[in-house]
């Protein structure tokens, strides 16, 4: 059985010490004794099994682009690359801009937490957000797991890095005069209805359904007419408009109902009736849009400036971002 021990560097990081064919091997594997004994147990193994290979001299620049190009979403063909093409743009980003200028030139087999760890405190030193930091940390976590996978590392260097708390989202009220302003904006900037010969209020609208419900412009454009249900005063939101596409959500969290409020029926209707209105002539008309078309994104409605003047205004409860109903 092969030798081995571990021992503890004056850096505080531990090493293991194991011998192959006779001759002191020597891997620093970082400040965890945890990992350190993992890592000896492994290295003992190969040695035995005849599995054991000379640590990785690959450098982290040179394996982040082999491993972009096995994960790029156009050049894999089987659908294996598991990464939708705007996660994989995200991902690019993150180790081409922001990971290899850092620590582009160190090989992986040298790679340490405490690398890691200053990185992230380079980035917040240079002024990004919690958030960002930790998007640009998550790629890298998920390339050197690969990495450990394919034997090119003992240990993630990443996976116990020192992130930044995550921040949950606070939502802020818009004052009413912000919101009646942006209202009569949007009716003075109006382009003339060609079928009304008046202006055209559709962003009108598209502001209160957007202002009473705090959807997001994807999900306001991937409503359907279906999803109201004036009985139970809620709106279902089950899909988003993406990068030229229908997409079902990412979590089951963005499948939600929100409230329907006065000001959003109201501005639906007045959607609705002109969608009507602008059925091509000879086609007859139903009393309502096919519950199959978009309620926002594809029909131009307006509304008559009276109308839009006399239908009730948004009320500071529907100002705030709507909570998410759990779905039923």
């Amino acid at each position: 059985m092969a030798r081995g021990s571990i021992v503890k560097r004056q850096s505080g990081n531990y090493a293991i010490v194991y011998y192959v064919d006779g001759k002191q091997k020597w891997e620093t594997i970082g400040p965890s004794r945890r990992e350190a004994e993992r890592a000896l147990t492994a290295r003992k193994r190969e040695v035995d099994t005849g599995t054991w290979r000379e640590p990785s001299s690959e450098t982290l620049a040179a394996y982040a682009k082999r491993w972009l190009a096995h994960r790029d979403p156009a050049r894999v063909q089987s659908g294996r690359t598991r990464l939708a093409p705007s996660t994989f743009a995200e991902y690019r980003r993150a180790l081409l801009g922001h990971v290899a200028p850092q620590l582009g030139e160190r090989t992986l087999a040298s790679l340490r937490t405490e690398d890691v760890d200053r990185l992230i405190a380079a980035l917040e030193a240079d002024g990004k957000a919690p958030g960002t930091v930790r998007n640009i940390v998550t790629p890298l976590r998920k390339m050197l797991a690969d990495a450990v996978r394919q034997g090119k590392l003992v240990a993630n260097p990443a996976a116990s890095a020192d992130l930044p708390p995550a921040q949950d989202f606070t939502g802020k009220e818009i004052p009413l005069e912000h919101t009646n302003a942006i209202r009569a904006a949007l009716a003075e900037l109006a382009p003339t209805d060609p079928l009304r010969n008046e202006p055209d209020l559709f962003s009108v609208c598209f502001f209160d359904v957007a202002l009473g419900t705090g959807l997001r412009l994807g999900e306001l454009r991937g409503l359907r007419w279906r999803d109201v249900d004036r009985d139970h005063r809620l709106i279902r939101v089950e899909r988003a408009y993406s990068r030229r596409q229908l997409r079902q959500p990412k979590s089951e969290a963005g499948v939600r109902s929100v409230p329907l409020f006065p000001s959003v029926d109201a501005a639906l209707r007045e959607l609705a009736a002109r969608a009507v209105e602008r059925v091509p002539y000879g086609v007859r008309r139903s009393s309502a849009p096919d519950s199959r078309t978009s309620a926002t994104g594809s029909t131009t409605s307006a509304t008559p400036a009276s109308r839009a003047s006399s239908r009730q205004a948004p009320t500071s409860s529907s100002f705030r971002r709507s909570p998410a109903t759990p779905a039923r």
